[in-house]
């Protein structure tokens, strides 16, 4: 279709394919955040994904900004770690849950992720 002098259109392009092996640079490996089911009712599951050890804290804040939730700070080794989440004593509503990783080399990150709860 042409419009004002342009043309539009829809273009099929070749499927594109980058590997490693073609020297292609990694994604990032650095650490991954997941919370499930969303939304969640009564328990949900905390999924992380560290590339190296860390100290971890896990924090739930409503939307006005309240810690509803914070858990004890524990440490965790490079991999992958489900942590259960009990979030029966919370009203509906839409969450985040927060994530503060402590590396040994002083350096802090926070992941986050928005979660709806559901009664």
């Amino acid at each position: 279709m042409r419009v004002d002098g342009v043309e539009h259109g829809v273009s099929v392009l070749p499927p594109f394919v980058v590997s490693a092996e073609d020297g292609a640079p990694e994604a990032d490996a650095g650490p991954t955040l997941e919370v499930w089911p969303n939304p969640a009712r009564g328990r949900a599951s905390i999924e992380l994904r560290l590339a190296e050890p860390e100290s971890v804290a896990v924090e739930v804040v409503d939307v006005l900004g309240r810690v509803v939730y914070r858990s004890a700070r524990s440490a965790y080794g490079s991999g992958e770690h489900t942590m259960p989440l009990n979030v029966a004593g919370l009203g509906s509503g839409v969450y985040v849950v927060r994530v503060v990783l402590a590396s040994g080399s002083g350096g802090v990150r926070v992941l986050t992720q928005k979660v709806t709860l559901v009664e």
